[in-house]
């Protein structure tokens, strides 16, 4: 399915729009990254969560990631807390340490879900045993080993 692309906003070099038209998960996720920071398209948050929707909806984790910071940062949408945690839960059950380390951030803090000190360590510990350095800071803030 093509994309109509606006007249008004320049159009993303081929070799990502094509492959993102055409459904490829990673390239629609690059895609929302472009759009996200402005990067050779204008910023447009509506226009990345577009993007990040159709790779999530495919099941790319990092999407799903990325879409969990735009709700919890209420770019491109209205904040919402609850479902930045829903979308981290996607991509940290598919093993995406940046997602893990968020949701530990959202359980230490009660964001979104009850306040667990416990579910936090468990996602820290996720995320720092695979090299996650946020996630092993924020075990060392909490007094526990990584």
């Amino acid at each position: 399915m093509a994309v109509a692309w606006p007249r008004t906003t320049p159009r993303p070099s081929p070799g990502i729009a094509r492959p993102a038209d055409q459904g490829l998960a990673d390239a629609q996720n690059r895609l929302g990254v472009m759009y996200r920071d402005g990067r050779g398209v204008p910023q447009n948050d509506t226009e990345a969560l577009a993007w990040y929707r159709k790779a999530a909806d495919k099941g790319n984790a990092y999407a799903q990631n990325e879409i969990g910071w735009m709700y919890e940062n209420g770019r491109g949408v209205a904040q919402d807390l609850s479902q930045a945690a829903v979308w981290y839960y996607k991509a940290a059950q598919q093993g995406n340490d940046v997602a893990q380390c968020n949701l530990g951030f959202m359980f230490e803090n009660g964001r979104g879900v009850a306040q667990d000190v416990n579910g936090a360590l468990a996602w820290y510990r996720k995320a720092a045993a695979v090299g996650n350095q946020r996630a092993a800071e924020s075990l060392r803030r909490l007094n526990v080993a990584p």
